[in-house]
């Protein structure tokens, strides 16, 4: 419905919008009728209906004769007993006789709080463990170190002795295969005869068999370092033929 100023008058309204007149009877002049209320969904208590203009009864209103309230029930009241009549008392009478012939009653007073036995927090204490000591030794006995993880950098450290392992084992094949090359060309030419062509050529071999064992095994563990014996174990003597040779020259 478009928009229309104080100036347009009610019939215009009534005949844009039919149910003009019959809405504003329900909701202006019978308020009542349809209260504001606000229904909840449905909870741990159940649906509710919250009334926030509760219906007014008080003023009956034109066309609201079919509407019969509903009576509350007041609750019963209950009459307070008479509180009963002071006893007369007579000139002269004694008063103390009530007091004297009384039974005393017993009060025990508290013991004084010390400073000691003041409570200085509300936190309550440990309770005893019932573990015993004997149990606590022997889990103490038994407890083993983590071993520690291997950091990037132990990890970098053993790729690059790998590789440089790789490296010298491959660079050792490589001279191994040159001095066969040039001790065959020599044993071609007649510089060594056929008995000193074989002990330089195990030589050889056992020069390269022993930088692939070392290679192939595993890095050793950091250890104290130990001073080395003056004579090595792997050190190969050599042969009678180089000690005369040399001895000639």
């Amino acid at each position: 419905m478009p928009f229309y100023s104080d100036k347009i008058r009610q019939e215009q309204i009534e005949q844009d919008f039919k149910f003009f007149p019959r809405l504003h009877r329900i909701y202006a002049a019978r308020p009542n009728v349809t209260p504001i209320v606000l229904t909840t969904a449905l909870g741990p208590h159940g649906r509710k209906t919250v009334w926030y203009q509760n219906p007014d009864n008080d003023e009956a209103v034109d066309g609201d004769a079919g509407i019969v309230p509903a009576p509350h029930p007041a609750p019963p009241v209950t009459p307070r007993p008479a509180p009963p009549p002071p006893a007369p008392r007579a000139f002269g009478a004694d008063v103390t006789a009530a007091a004297v012939n009384r039974e005393p009653v017993a009060t025990t007073a508290a013991p004084p709080v010390t400073a000691d036995q003041a409570p200085t927090s509300s936190k309550r204490g440990p309770k005893p463990s019932s573990v015993s000591r004997e149990a606590i030794e022997n889990a103490r006995n038994n407890i083993t170190k983590i071993p520690q993880k291997r950091s990037l950098v132990d990890t970098l450290v053993e790729m690059h002795e790998k590789t440089h392992a790789r490296w010298d084992l491959e660079a050792r094949e490589k001279n191994a295969t040159r001095q066969r090359q040039l001790l065959l060309e020599e044993f071609k030419a007649q510089i060594w005869t056929r008995k000193e062509y074989r002990q330089r050529l195990e030589k050889i071999e056992r020069e390269a068999s022993g930088s692939t064992l070392k290679a192939a095994s595993p890095p050793a563990k950091r250890q104290r370092s130990i001073p080395a014996s003056p004579t090595s174990v792997n050190q190969f003597s050599s042969d009678w033929d180089e000690i005369e040779s040399d001895s000639s020259q």
